[in-house]
C-alpha cells in the first residue's frame, strides 16, 4: 500500500498544502468535511474555505515560521458551512 492509499482510507480529514496555502492533495474525509471534491479543490487556496480569522492566522504564522506547525484544536468557520472545531 503506498501513501495515497493509506491516506485516501484514513477517516482523519487530510489536508495537504504547499507554501502558497493552496491545496495539493485531499482525502475523502476532507472533501466530505469541506463538501467540495478534490478535483474542484486542487489548486485553490486553503483560505478560500474559511471564514475564521484565527485559523488562517495561524496558516499564516505557520508559513511563516518556514517549519512544521501543529494546530490540535480549533475553531473554525467554514464559508457556507457549519462552525466547527478541527
Amino acid at each position: 500500500m503506498n501513501i495515497n492509499d493509506l491516506l485516501g482510507v484514513m477517516t482523519s480529514a487530510i489536508v495537504v498544502l504547499n507554501h502558497d496555502l493552496h491545496i495539493v492533495y485531499m482525502n475523502q474525509s476532507a472533501e466530505v468535511l469541506l463538501g467540495q471534491s478534490s478535483q474542484r479543490s486542487i489548486g485553490l487556496s486553503f483560505l478560500h474555505f474559511m471564514s475564521s480569522e484565527s485559523f488562517s492566522d495561524q496558516l499564516m504564522l505557520a508559513r511563516g515560521l518556514r517549519e512544521p506547525h501543529v494546530i490540535r484544536e480549533c475553531a473554525v468557520d467554514l464559508v457556507g458551512l457549519e462552525n466547527i472545531t478541527i
